[in-house]
């Protein structure tokens, strides 16, 4: 006998659940039977899923870096942090070397030059989905170790779960849970919905592509002020300049990838000076 596809296998036990439900209670047992059903074709297919595994090192090294940059987002290390890093060290069995490069690692991510971006692009391209929530959950600690979590430091949260696809309702559980000053189920909700139903605004939808893409490569909505768009622009010039980044050491074709990166950033920023100044004629 031919066996069944996934996609067939994931109704037998509705199917089953159905047909026995019938037979014994009438309609209502139909209705309980497809319920029993679904729960049975939903372990079974958990159940098929490999197991999560320890993290790469080079996940544990984003981990790290990513923490330690959480830790300092909102200006500064606390003692409180320090020893909720140690806890997950301990956590994940790390000892000697291995201990010392998470600190190294650590560190690292509190420097003003590290760049966020480029760990959550490793990840989530490398890291299994199924250590996402885990991988969140570990900075979450961090975050969660002093009596109240920091606006950047939300910030930076909401960065990696954007990144790893965490809806807001898991966004959330995981800030708030066990907290019993907020009202998370509240926040949750209404956040999901807006998530649910966000649609691109029609004046964005309006712009010429390029421009779409200029203010992509800043990093900036439409709605930006003319303010707030200089500011962006200098900011990220001065992390980009490639004097800047020889006088750190960089290596050269560090320097080289610095130069490109300007040049979009210019490119971007004259496209956006540009539509905008149409736009107020």
């Amino acid at each position: 006998m031919k066996p069944l596809s996934d996609s067939n296998r994931i109704w037998v036990g509705k199917a089953s659940g159905a047909a026995i439900g019938l037979v014994t209670g009438g309609p209502l047992g139909l209705i309980v039977g497809v319920i029993a059903g679904h729960l049975l074709d939903r372990f079974a297919e958990k159940a098929k899923q490999p197991p999560m595994g320890p993290m790469a090192q080079e996940h544990l090294s984003a981990l790290f870096r990513i923490m330690g940059h959480l830790a300092k987002a909102d200006g500064r290390v606390s003692e409180a942090e320090i020893k909720a890093a140690e806890r997950v060290m301990e956590a994940l069995g790390m000892t000697g070397e291995r201990r010392n490069l998470a600190v190294r690692l650590f560190s690292e991510g509190k420097q003003s030059s590290y760049k966020l971006e480029r760990d959550l692009q490793t990840l989530k391209t490398s890291m299994p989905v199924n250590q996402y929530e885990t991988f969140f959950s570990l900075l979450v600690k961090v975050a969660r170790s002093e009596e109240r979590i920091a606006r950047a430091q939300r910030k930076v949260l909401k960065r990696v779960a954007a990144t790893f696809g965490i809806p807001p309702v898991k966004y959330y559980w995981w800030l708030y849970r066990n907290d019993e000053r907020a009202d998370w189920e509240t926040r949750a909700r209404t956040k999901d919905r807006s998530f649910q139903k966000t649609q691109p605004r029609k004046a964005e939808l309006l712009m010429p592509r390029e421009v779409r893409r200029a203010y992509k490569v800043l990093g900036l909505s439409p709605d930006v002020s003319d303010d707030e768009l200089k500011q962006t622009f200098r900011r990220l010039m001065s992390e980009y300049h490639p004097d800047k980044l020889s006088a750190r050491g960089v290596s050269a074709a560090e320097v080289e990838r610095a130069k490109s990166k300007a040049q979009d950033i210019q490119s971007a920023y004259a496209v956006i000076r540009k539509y905008r100044r149409s736009k107020s004629t």
